[in-house]
C-alpha cells in the first residue's frame, strides 16, 4: 500500500433522516448527531436534524457542495474513497467526488432504500431541496468558474430559505452563513466565511435593488 490519495475520493454531505438514524442507534451510535449514544432501554428514535438542504454542482475544476445555516450547525459530513462508498452505505442524500481518471467532478443522489443515482450537473436535497434545484435550473451553467458556482450555489440556499421555513438562510447579524466546500484534482477545500459574508452581501444588495 502507497500512500498516494485514492484515484476516487469523495465526500458525503448532508443531514441525518429518522428512519436512518434507527440503523445507525443499533449498528453505530457514535454516528449519531453531537456523538451521542441513543438510549438503548427505550425503541424511540434519537433526535435529529429536520428541515435542512443540502446541494451539489459541477464545475469547471469541480464538485461544488454547499448546506444551509442551519445544517452547518446539525449536519454530518464524513469523508472515504468513492468505491468503499459505492457498496452501499448510505449515509446522507448526497456523493460528491472528483474523478482524476475522467478529469471530472460527479455527484449522485439516494434514495430511500439505498439506491444510487448518478446526476449530470446538479442536485439539491432536502426541505427546501425542490426550490434550491428551481433556482440551480435558472443559473446553472456549463464550465463555471468557482466564483460562480459558489454564488450559484449560496443563492440557490437563498432562494430556498425563502420558500421553505425550515431552510435557515444566511444571517449577518449572528454571523451565521451557509458551509461551502469545494473537491477538485487537488483534493478538499473550504471557502471561508468571510468569503461567504461578501457573496451574501452582494445578493442581498442587489435583491434590494431590484
Amino acid at each position: 500500500m502507497n500512500d498516494k490519495p485514492s484515484r476516487w475520493e469523495g465526500v458525503f454531505f448532508g443531514y441525518a433522516t429518522s428512519s436512518f438514524a434507527d440503523v445507525l442507534r443499533h449498528s453505530a451510535p457514535h454516528l449519531l448527531p453531537q456523538g451521542e449514544e441513543a438510549p438503548r432501554e427505550t425503541n424511540r428514535a434519537p433526535a435529529v436534524p429536520h428541515g435542512t438542504t443540502v446541494l451539489a454542482l459541477r464545475y469547471r475544476d469541480g464538485v461544488i457542495m454547499a448546506l444551509d445555516g442551519k445544517a452547518n450547525k446539525l449536519g454530518q459530513m464524513i469523508r472515504m474513497n468513492l468505491p468503499l462508498a459505492m457498496q452501499g452505505l448510505v449515509v446522507v442524500p448526497i456523493f460528491a467526488g472528483f474523478d482524476e481518471r475522467a478529469g471530472v467532478g460527479r455527484l449522485f443522489k439516494y434514495d430511500v432504500t439505498g439506491g444510487r443515482y448518478e446526476e449530470t450537473d446538479y442536485f439539491a436535497q432536502g426541505s427546501g431541496g425542490k426550490d434550491a434545484r428551481d433556482s440551480l435550473k435558472k443559473r446553472f451553467k456549463r464550465d463555471l468558474s468557482k466564483d460562480e458556482a459558489v454564488r450559484v450555489s449560496i443563492e440557490a440556499l437563498m432562494d430556498a430559505a425563502d420558500e421553505d421555513l425550515g431552510t435557515g438562510g444566511p444571517d449577518l447579524q449572528r454571523g451565521i452563513y451557509p458551509t461551502v466546500k469545494t473537491i477538485t484534482r487537488s483534493g478538499f477545500g473550504e471557502v471561508s466565511d468571510e468569503e461567504i459574508r461578501r457573496y451574501c452581501e452582494a445578493i442581498l444588495a442587489e435583491r434590494g435593488r431590484s
